[in-house]
Parts: C-alpha cells; structure tokens; sequence
C-alpha cells in the first residue's frame, strides 16, 4: 500500500511540473503578431512578421495612417502626396552601423530594379536629432536619390508612433531598435506586407509583388 501511495505521488508531482513547465512555454510565447498567408499567429515580437513565418501571398493588411515629415529637400511629405502610387518604407539612421546599411542597399536595389516601372521609395529616420535635412541630402547623394525615393525626418514622438500604430513595428526611444522590414505599400494607402532584409527569399518575394501591383493597379 505504502509502495502505491508513493507511486502515486511520484506521478502526481511529475504531472504538476509537466503542467507548470507547459504553461511557461506558453507565456514566453509573448503577444507579438505574425501575419503569413492573410492569417496571423502569436510570436515573440512586436513587430506583425517574426521568427521563421514566411508571407507566401500578397494579403490587404489595412490603411496607413496620415503622417507629416520633411524630406532631404525640405519638403513637406505626406501620405497624400504618395496616394496613387505604389511605394516601400523602411526605418533608419545615417549613423547606423548595424542593419540600415544593408537596409538601404536593399532600398537601393529596389531602385534600380523596379524604379523605371514607377516604384517610389520612403525612408524614414529614427534619429532625427542627428539626420536633419542637411545630413539627409548629403546621404541621399550617395545613392543618387531623386524624387522617387525620398529621405524624411520629423519629430520624433511623432515618428515613433507612425512606426508603432501606423506601420504596425516595434520602435522606442533607441534608435537602433528600429524593425528590419521594408514595408510594402499600394496606390490606395494600404501595406500589403512586411520584408525582412537579411532574408533573401523576402527580398525576391518583395520585387515579386511591388511589380505585381505596379503591373495590376495602373
């Protein structure tokens, strides 16, 4: 009887840490959302495309919100001024050494592919303190930017809420935690996906489907 009873036991306190165990994975799962094929699931990031998921279609993920920021050429840039036309953000900074310069010369490749079939670029700053309108047209220089990709800055609260509840990616107050995905945008203000750059099968998916609404949204 006493053997049984301890059997049970043992049993019993290998169910209750195979419970405990099963409930942290699920809380470490965090609240982050993934979005692959027009569905979502939950993930460990606050940005809407995390870990492995691969985006297998070209899905409406919403409109953008309005925004008001100034270009290397001291223009005023607004969601307005890009309605009609099919476009890709990404967030950066002049000074980044880590992601952005893979980031911009992935924007760049972008340019060169898909420029001349009327793709527009926008590349936001993070750190506005630093990249004001001088050092943005000194940067734009080094890619030959025209008035089809075009470099802005602004206030930085105002930036930081564009990325978090417009573009829907993880932004704070450190610049260097901006998201490493290009945003892909229609003629209607509407993202049609999220592109890591370190990624070269999203990149491809990326060109694949800018040419496909260029092509279909005339």
């Amino acid at each position: 009887m006493l053997k049984q009873f301890q059997i049970e036991r043992y049993v019993f306190l290998f169910l209750l840490v195979s419970l405990q165990f099963f409930v942290s994975c699920q809380n470490a799962a965090g609240t982050g959302q993934v979005i692959s094929n027009g569905n979502s699931r939950t993930s460990n990031s606050s940005d809407p495309i995390a870990g492995n998921a691969e985006i297998t279609s070209l899905a409406d993920l919403g409109p953008l919100m309005d925004f008001s920021l100034t270009d290397q050429n001291g223009r005023t840039v607004t969601l307005t001024d890009l309605k009609g036309k099919v476009w890709v953000a990404d967030f950066f900074f002049t000074s980044c050494q880590g992601a952005c310069p893979i980031m911009t010369g992935q924007m760049a490749k972008l340019k060169r592919n898909l420029g001349s079939e009327g793709l527009h670029l926008l590349s936001i700053s993070v750190d506005p303190a630093v990249d004001t309108v001088e050092k943005l047209a000194d940067y734009a220089k080094q890619f030959d930017a025209k008035d089809d990709w075009r470099f802005v800055t602004g206030e930085k609260s105002k930036i930081i809420e564009l990325s978090v509840k417009g573009f829907r990616l993880s932004a704070d107050e450190d610049p260097s935690s901006h998201s490493q995905r290009l945003v892909l945008i229609d003629r209607d203000s509407h993202i049609r996906g999220y592109y890591h750059v370190e990624r070269e099968n999203e990149m491809k998916l990326l060109e694949e489907n800018a040419k496909e609404l260029l092509t279909n949204s005339k």
